[in-house]
């Protein structure tokens, strides 16, 4: 008999209350907090949870919000959002995770688009269409602190008005009857993340010291906007170093050497379209390259790809409907050399209030 992928009527998602204000001129302050999440008894909990002091600089005469500062638990400066993205399903490369399982030692649990503890600094002067930030990090996603050595990451960011009359350029621009209005406008960006991984940290093999493994993370964004069209995607590349274990024949661990790194590449991107000021048409594309996955069989080649067409109705101001066929990639059946393609369709309401 075939493989035949379990299919579910429904699958229980998030239920989240979110506080945000003013403690001042300048001091303000985000809570959002997951009360369930998946189902029942399942694990939820806090997701962004930060104070931001803003235009610090004002104080040496700096451009108004030159220097802002954020501390706590945030989403990195991400060139697109994943806690508040428009979309049913993640973003694949954001979820990717360094892990070498039988080819090393490497198990770097940091993953790109979940919330980190830290410190950052950044700003977006004048016009707001630069952007820059730097964070200072624990690297253990929203977890606690896994070494002492903490992990920076980096984001520029230039938009550009591509408006021909001068007079629009300087327009404020807004929703209206017939949808959202923006700028015609490119952006471009560049980020960058540097981390050490430390194992065996706590000496759980006592003949070998702490393996310090640095990795890093970068790539390049854009963000295309035409009227009710628009064309964003992001592109990245990760490498962790690796190492394997040197063994005695009794099974003693006495040291470690160099071994063929972890790597991944890939990206996404996605074109949204206002058919109407209530129906919007999307179109996405991810992919990920990991040579190390495919050899520990997670998946029937280096490459996994998907393609997820989708429509959102915004039912009400406060209510949405939204729709998500996902074409993905082969991977091996369980116990099989066959290989299956969980392709799945999700459909599900937002709602606010």
């Amino acid at each position: 008999m075939g493989y035949l992928p379990r299919t579910d009527l429904f699958v229980p998602n998030t239920f989240t209350i979110i506080a945000a204000g003013s403690l001042g001129e300048r001091l303000s302050f985000w809570v959002d907090n997951d009360i369930s999440a998946g189902g029942a008894d399942a694990a939820a909990g806090l997701g962004d949870g930060y104070l931001k002091v803003s235009d610090l600089g004002h104080v040496v005469g700096l451009p108004k919000d030159t220097l802002n500062l954020r501390m706590g638990q945030f989403e990195l400066d991400l060139p697109f959002t994943q806690a508040r993205t428009i979309d049913l399903t993640s973003y694949d490369i954001y979820s990717q995770a360094s892990v070498a399982g039988a080819l090393g030692t490497a198990n770097n649990p940091f993953m790109f688009g979940i919330p980190q503890r830290g410190i950052e600094i950044g700003g977006y002067p004048n016009d707001g269409n630069f952007n820059w930030s730097v964070a200072v990090v624990d690297g253990s996603n929203n977890g606690t602190a896994l070494r002492n050595s903490k992990d920076i990451y980096v984001r520029v960011s230039q938009k550009f008005n591509l408006e021909s009359d001068p007079e629009a350029r300087k327009e404020v621009q807004a929703a209206g009857p017939t949808g959202p209005r923006d700028h015609t406008s490119l952006r471009l960006g560049a980020f960058y993340y540097y981390g050490q991984n430390a194992l065996n940290p706590d000496r759980a093999i006592p003949t070998i010291g702490t393996i310090e493994e640095p990795f890093y993370r970068f790539g390049a964004d854009f963000r295309f906007k035409y009227r009710q069209f628009e064309l964003y995607g992001l592109g990245m590349h990760g490498r962790d170093d690796n190492h394997m274990l040197v063994t005695q024949e009794d099974g003693t661990v006495t040291g470690f050497v160099p071994t063929t790194p972890v790597t991944f590449s890939g990206g996404f991107a996605q074109a949204n379209y206002w058919i109407y000021p209530w129906l919007i048409a999307l179109m996405r594309y991810d992919v990920v390259n990991s040579p190390t996955d495919f050899q520990n069989g997670v998946s029937n080649s280096a490459t996994r790809a998907r393609i997820s067409p989708g429509f959102q109705f915004l039912i009400r101001s406060n209510i949405k409907w939204a729709f998500e066929y996902q074409h993905r990639w082969q991977q091996p059946i369980p116990n099989s050399t066959e290989t299956f393609r969980l392709n799945g369709f999700e459909t599900g309401f937002d709602y606010s209030f």
